[in-house]
């Protein structure tokens, strides 16, 4: 099959997905992305407004949904994209699916699990308009968490690359809070309470708390894999750079130590010269000079012989041209003469003769 067939296919198995999730957007595993004014205008409002070029906006628990359907197609940005393959490569630009949700999405990281600043950012745009329960106190508190996540890993990316990134007592939470999310996002028969009495005194947390922890655990517990990777990678480039810089900095030092020992050498040569001196080398070297002084000038009056040669010789053959020349006017004059001549007496001839 061509490029254009499986492109085709492609579109068609996207068209039917999209179709089967306005379908079933009222279902818990399927969300669809709703904007701030979705809870006051109809479904087919909020799907037009959703599919503007302004973007769709996600709240937390949406974004939390989408993250661990890892094979879900969404459109967003008259694209269409697939959420796990955005979190091992960042495209950047507008072709970014979290971009309209994330401020700090494309600016200096391009990959999301270095630390997971990208995805972090995802929770901060409409959630106070379109999510339940959401408030500027939790915002501070998932603020508050993710700066503790991020010490946390950067104190363990040398010493644990082998364990993820959460701890016991937080895996326990991520299973307690796996679906304890607002009103709009928690499956029916699902509570807060239910949710954490099954995880024990390890998930005995305010529900505040768990609404902000919910994404922000799984979301990690999703990328921990990938973030010690990059982080290896990060380190490595990292420990080159510094070896490269050290070795550039070591390197003129290396180059004065080695050239110390020659100019030592050169110094301690010319004071043997000096010292090797006597009168008998000083009346040869006095000598020698002498010799290629009058060497020089020898050459200068050879030199100057030549010239002179070479002007005579173009004197004198200047001369024999213009004599040439002359004596070629004046026969050139004298045949003019003689025609002239001829043709007078020619003349005179025809008119005895008449």
């Amino acid at each position: 099959m061509s490029g254009g067939g499986f492109r085709y296919a492609y579109d068609v198995v996207v068209r039917w997905l999209l179709r089967r999730s306005s379908i079933s957007s009222s279902r818990a595993e399927f969300p669809i992305p709703c904007t701030p004014s979705s809870s006051s205008s109809s479904s087919s409002s909020s799907s037009s407004s959703s599919s503007s070029s302004r973007g769709p906006c996600f709240t937390p628990c949406q974004m939390y949904r989408h993250l661990l359907l890892g094979s879900l197609l969404l459109q967003a940005n008259s694209s269409t994209y697939k959420i796990n393959s955005l979190l091992q490569r960042h495209p950047g630009g507008d072709k970014c699916l979290i971009k309209r949700a994330a401020a700090d999405c494309s600016k200096d990281y391009s990959y999301h699990s270095r630390c997971g600043r990208c995805l972090w950012g995802c929770f901060q745009v409409g959630a106070a308009a379109a999510c339940c329960g959401w408030s500027q106190q939790k915002q501070q508190q998932l603020e508050a968490l993710k700066q503790q996540l991020l010490e946390s890993y950067q104190q363990q990316q040398q010493q644990q690359q082998g364990l993820l990134l959460l701890l016991p007592q937080q895996h326990q939470m991520v299973q307690a809070l796996r679906d304890a999310g607002c009103s709009k996002c928690r499956p029916p028969g699902r509570s807060p309470a239910a949710a954490a009495a099954a995880a024990g005194p390890a998930a005995a947390v305010p529900a505040a708390a768990a609404g902000v922890q919910e994404p922000l655990a799984a979301a990690a517990e999703v990328n921990a894999s990938a973030a010690f990777a990059a982080a290896d990678t990060a380190a490595a480039a990292a420990s080159d750079a510094q070896q490269q810089q050290r070795q550039q900095q070591q390197k003129p030092q290396l180059q004065q130590q080695q050239q110390k020992p020659q100019q030592q050498q050169k110094e301690q040569r010319k004071q043997r010269q000096q010292t090797m001196i006597t009168p008998a080398t000083a009346a040869a070297a006095k000598a020698g000079a002498a010799h290629k002084k009058q060497q020089e000038q020898q050459q200068q009056m050879g030199e100057k012989h030549r010239i002179a040669t070479k002007t005579a010789a173009e004197a004198a053959a200047t001369a024999a041209a213009a004599a040439a020349k002359g004596s070629l006017v004046a026969a050139s004059k004298r045949a003019q003469e003689f025609t002239t001549k001829k043709n007078g007496c020619s003349s005179q001839r025809r008119r005895v003769g008449v």
